[in-house]
């Protein structure tokens, strides 16, 4: 039997470390990227999946997500910095 898993561990994880990793040396060793996490996941819903397969489908339309959303956010800050 297997168990259910959150997909948006891993998305979370990754998204919080690229934001520690862009702040300033002088605030950056005050974040717990494992409490950073744990405080994002309890305030996001949670997409659990039960198999292998709803893991990787709930995985690939979250990165479609994000990934359109990253290229909608940048093409607006590249027309404001024109």
């Amino acid at each position: 039997m297997e168990s259910c898993r959150n997909a948006l561990i891993e998305f979370v994880y990754r998204e919080a470390t690229a934001q520690i990793h862009n702040l300033g040396i002088g605030i950056k060793h005050k974040y717990n990227i494992d409490e950073v996490v744990t405080y994002a996941l309890n305030r996001l819903p949670p997409m659990f999946a039960s198999t292998d397969v709803d893991l990787q489908i709930i995985k690939t339309r979250m990165y479609r997500h994000a990934s359109k959303y990253y290229q909608d956010h940048s093409s607006s800050i590249d027309s404001c910095a024109s």
